[in-house]
């Protein structure tokens, strides 16, 4: 009888744990496989908030201020502490995933050039200096104090139920190597150089036979995309970043355990990787495999077909979604014609299977905010952010769109990426550190609208999983459905692009599950209504430039 209520009791106490640890994982946020049921939203970790003014650059690295495109290339105080101190902001709009910049150590100033200028080079954390070092003006000057910061960051997400998506940079470390071939070298020290300089990345990464010492890539010779012009991108400088040469079998070891050490050691969840057109899509795949997480990748491209070859069985999970970006700046921003994104759409078989897990977003980083490209259309704004939360992939949103605020010059880029004056602080500072303006609010309409779009995303499945079906792409005026196999949840998204309000007709038979008679509710306006007519037909009327999303009532 003893022992039967020994193995009870060991029964019930095992019971017991499983449960605690279900539920943990439930808080936490159980390891993805994909990312088609997440909504992400991108911190540049540099420009989001100082919560530890300890770490931040000494010297001439760090500015406060935001005054010319000159003050943006430096370091502004945004940390791993920060992020944590604004999760509660974060999970306010209902948010299941951040992205974050790259967590390795990074190269503070470029070598000094023919003339002995030096340029900053590390607030967005792209150039790499130490591989296996989590970023000390992001963590904190001790190695193990500022990877243990980055670790409580991810457990601490965990803990508020969000995940963490690392940004990865496997192509290419910082700008150490001048010269190229038999020349390439490094800079050796010379007088007055910037405080903080590192004129070669730390060992092994400083084997000048590890990288392809090619020179820059000749963007003029990219197209068209063939053998010879892939070549050229996975084996020249992008930018001048030193390229890795992954036909070392030593140097593709070295990298990818770098990568895998810090998933392993935070748990965080996913990673974006950055400049994919520039690496072979087999590498890509075999990294994803190695660090055991899924990737989406970067690659500055509108066509399909090319995107496409960076994903599934011989690539990655997913993409970031160029191709429909550019039409959605094109359709939202500008008001022009919906078969643009029609377009895109007729596409879609490229990716397959992983469809659902395409990135979508209307800016980010290293293009134009969406609401300079819109000339301060907030409506137009609130209405492309509607689009990348009811179509098909996986809404992304960059910092400080929910505030209502374009390129901090109010103006386009003029040359080049534009990657400057997009990437102010959710906190700007004069020059002696005080606070000019505080982009944190949680009572913009934009804030609210992106909390009501990410509920809707939970509460109706066909808005992640469904399959998307286009009823109308018409010169202002575009419909379209998300189905699943269950008629109850179909969802209904229309757009309105032009300066007048217009009336559509959409006809649903053969391409919608819904039935004569059936009422649906406007989830974004309780107070608008519809019904099904006798022919399947719905009439609806469109408020310039508007957004609606359709659930049965």
């Amino acid at each position: 009888m003893y022992f039967k209520y020994q193995r009870k009791l060991a029964l019930l106490l095992c019971l017991t744990l499983s449960m605690l640890n279900l539920a943990a994982c439930q808080k936490s946020g159980a390891k993805i496989t994909n990312f088609t049921n997440e909504r992400i939203y991108q911190i540049m970790t540099d420009r989001f908030y100082d919560g530890d003014a300890t770490n931040n650059a000494k010297g001439e690295a760090f500015r406060y201020q935001e005054e010319t495109a000159d003050d943006f290339k430096y370091m502004h105080g945004g940390d791993w502490q920060g992020i944590i101190e604004k999760i509660p902001y974060i999970k306010g709009m209902g948010y299941t995933a951040i992205w974050i910049s790259p967590i390795m150590d990074v190269q503070l100033w470029s070598p000094p050039d023919a003339k002995g200028q030096q340029y900053p080079t590390a607030y967005h954390a792209y150039h790499t200096y130490d591989p296996k070092r989590a970023n000390r003006y992001f963590g904190a000057e001790d190695p193990e104090k500022s990877k243990a910061k980055l670790k409580e960051l991810v457990t601490e997400c965990h803990k508020q139920g969000l995940k963490v998506i690392f940004d990865i940079v496997p192509n290419h470390m910082g700008d150490y190597i001048k010269g190229v071939g038999k020349d390439a070298h490094y800079v050796k020290e010379q007088p007055n150089m910037k405080e903080g300089t590192q004129l070669q990345p730390v060992a092994p990464f400083n084997q000048v036979d590890w990288y392809h010492n090619l020179g820059p890539i000749d963007w003029s010779k990219e197209r068209p995309h063939n053998e010879s012009s892939n070549k050229m991108l996975e084996s020249h400088d992008l930018w001048e970043l030193d390229d890795l040469n992954y036909d070392k079998a030593e140097v593709k070891q070295a990298m990818f355990d770098a990568f895998k050490y810090w998933f392993d050691y935070t748990g965080a969840d996913a990673a974006r990787v950055d400049a994919v057109k520039c690496m072979r899509p087999s590498d890509l795949h075999d990294l994803e495999k190695y660090i055991a997480v899924p990737t989406f990748g970067e690659n500055f491209d509108t066509s399909p077909k090319f995107i496409a070859e960076w994903i599934g069985d011989k690539g990655m999970t997913g993409m970031l979604d160029f191709p429909l970006f550019e039409a959605i700046v094109k359709c939202f921003a500008k008001g022009q014609h919906f078969s643009i994104i029609r377009e895109v759409f007729d596409r879609d078989h490229n990716y397959g299977d992983n469809l659902l897990n395409m990135v979508t977003f209307i800016d980010n980083h290293d293009r134009n905010r969406f609401l300079t490209e819109a000339k301060g259309d907030k409506a137009r704004l609130q209405a492309a952010l509607t689009f990348i939360f009811a179509a098909r992939g996986v809404p992304c949103v960059f910092q400080g769109t929910e505030q209502n605020r374009g390129n901090a010059d109010n103006g386009l880029m003029n040359s080049g990426m534009p990657d400057v004056f997009n990437r102010w602080c959710m906190v700007t500072k004069d020059k002696a550190g005080k606070v000019l303006h505080d982009y944190f609010k949680t009572d913009t309409d934009t804030y609210k609208l992106i909390a009501k779009l990410n509920q809707l995303r939970t509460d109706l499945k066909a808005l992640s999983a469904g399959k998307q079906v286009e009823l109308l792409a018409d010169t202002h005026t575009y419909a379209l459905s998300r189905q699943t196999n269950e008629a109850k949840d179909e969802v209904l998204a229309t757009f309105n692009n032009g300066e007048e309000a217009e009336t559509i007709k959409l006809q649903l038979k053969d391409k919608s599950q819904l039935k004569a008679g059936q009422k649906l509710v406007n989830a974004l306006d309780n107070s608008q209504t519809v019904t099904v007519d006798d022919n399947g037909e719905l009439e609806l009327e469109l408020k310039a430039k508007s957004a609606q999303i359709w659930r049965l009532a």
